[in-house]
């Protein structure tokens, strides 16, 4: 669907932000066997407390160099959809030469764009790969630059009666709370529940592979013997978290930075240290918590050309104060200082000053 709001022409997908699913290398965690590491009791919810995520925008003021006009477009992620779309708004206001071409129909169908010369920008919710990265710069023999711009917490949720404590993510561990490490997980008692839990079926719901939200938990879960088990794919994370909601079942991988989890539980994640954490303020906020993910930008330089200086100016914008203030607004989290420093020093991240 292609629609044009207030100046802005949007090719998308009418959806919030798709989540990612995948069962790889997910091990069952038993409250005895781990440390409980949270300031937060289980009823107290996952929302990160405002006060906390604004104290901790550490970015400087954003100071136009020039105003700048001409084209700007961005394709990519669904996650980041609404964000990039608060950017474009207060960029324009800065900027009102400025128009915005917006295509969020995901990150994996949108890399191709930045080859064929059709997206300035792309906002990718992971990181490139290597492979991608030197793949790209062969085609185009140009640089490609990636600068991360803000943080998203993934949750595990399950059913609200689903008894299970918490689950590891450490890596190289298969979807089991004790079984041998060739056996299939494809009931609840292989992560350690009993009675009438132990034979209803696990299944797992997500996306397609076309969003960057499943690639990232294929990237970090890997080495599984189960990884090749068959994933319900949902629309939208409305509809995964529906399903886990009615489905007795199911589990399922959700960003948490726009709610809507109540009728759902959340658990608490371990990782290498087999620490169970919640995705709350603090733990978030110091990266402890194992399910943090860097949403970015991913741009190709092209020296000298108009363009390029719009979309420097652009990035200058989003790695401000202000711009780091809109990544609160829409519930994800901003860099802190010594993450601002080093991506405001990225080639093709800033103008000249």
């Amino acid at each position: 669907m292609v629609l044009e709001i207030d100046g802005r022409v949007w090719r998308c997908v009418l959806a919030a932000g798709m989540i990612g699913v995948l069962a790889n290398d997910v091990a069952a965690v038993r409250g005895q066997d781990v440390a409980v590491q949270s300031k937060a009791e289980p009823d107290e919810g996952f929302v990160v407390a405002a006060e906390v995520v604004t104290g901790a925008v550490a970015a400087d003021p954003y100071i136009p160099r020039d105003e700048v006009q001409g084209a700007l477009r961005i394709s990519g992620s669904q996650t980041m959809q609404q964000m990039v779309s608060l950017w474009a708004d207060r960029f324009q206001e800065l900027h009102p030469g400025v128009k915005f071409e917006l295509d969020c129909r995901g990150s994996e169908g949108a890399l191709p764009s930045l080859t064929r010369g059709e997206a300035s920008l792309v906002a990718l919710s992971r990181l490139l790969s290597n492979e991608e990265k030197a793949a790209i710069e062969r085609e185009l023999g140009s640089t490609v630059t990636q600068i991360t711009v803000a943080w998203d917490a993934l949750g595990v949720i399950v059913h609200p009666d689903n008894p299970i404590e918490g689950l590891s993510v450490s890596g190289g561990r298969q979807l089991s709370g004790g079984t041998e490490p060739s056996g299939e997980v494809s009931t609840w008692s292989g992560l350690g529940l009993s009675g009438e839990w132990a034979e209803i079926p696990l299944e797992v719901v997500g996306p397609g592979a076309v969003h960057g939200t499943r690639t990232w938990i294929d990237q970090i879960l890997q080495g599984s013997v189960v990884g090749g088990r068959p994933v319900r794919e949902a629309e939208t994370r409305d509809e995964v978290i529906r399903r886990v909601a009615s489905e007795r079942g199911a589990l399922g991988f959700v960003s948490l930075s726009h709610g809507g989890l109540e009728t759902v539980r959340v658990l608490p994640i371990a990782g290498e240290d087999l620490r169970l954490r919640r995705p709350v303020d603090a733990e978030i906020v110091d990266r402890s918590y194992p399910l943090l993910r860097p949403l970015t930008l991913v741009t190709v330089k092209s020296t000298g050309s108009a363009e390029q200086g719009v979309t420097e100016e652009f990035l200058s914008y989003v790695l401000s104060r202000s711009g780091q203030e809109d990544v609160v607004k829409d519930g994800f989290y901003p860099l802190n200082r010594a993450e601002w420093r080093i991506q405001r020093e990225q080639p093709g991240a800033t103008q000249e000053r």
